[in-house]
């Protein structure tokens, strides 16, 4: 079953991306909208994980592949906001310094994980939500540019 579940998060991931930059680029003309958007969803979907895990709900896994497909597809304005600021010369600087970031974080959360129960990393994760909110409020920029 957990197969099926990460097939149909990546599938899910894959089609709401291309929602998730129409929207932002070509609606709203906005994008740290969707980052303050993706803290509080990814709140709510850790939320959800750790109540599943808590109480053995197993028929909400559904939801929670759903919740944490919009997640993951509402990080897709990240990366132009962290280039757009600066000029060709440090575009590609600043998109590689934006995933080599992502790439640590992820990597040191593996590595913890390892030693922590899925318990305590649903509230890290739900942790790291609330903290990136303010964050998120204080130095985004939103670089929309007609």
């Amino acid at each position: 079953m957990a197969s099926i579940y990460l097939m149909s998060l990546a599938l899910a991931i894959a089609c709401l991306v291309l929602l998730v930059g129409f929207l932002s680029d070509i609606v709203l003309k906005r994008r740290k909208v969707f980052l303050m958007l993706k803290n509080t969803l990814t709140v709510l979907a850790w939320s959800l994980a750790l109540y599943i895990y808590t109480y053995r709900k197993l028929e909400l896994m559904p939801l929670l592949i759903a919740l944490l497909a919009l997640t993951f597809s509402i990080h897709t304005p990240a990366p132009p906001m962290a280039k757009e600021p600066y000029g060709a010369d440090y575009a590609a600087v600043t998109t590689s310094f934006f995933n080599i970031l992502l790439f640590v974080a992820l990597a040191i959360m593996l590595t913890v994980s390892a030693y922590l129960s899925p318990r305590d990393m649903c509230i890290i994760s739900i942790v790291i939500g609330v903290v990136a909110t303010p964050v998120t409020t204080l130095f985004a920029k939103d670089t929309y540019r007609l």
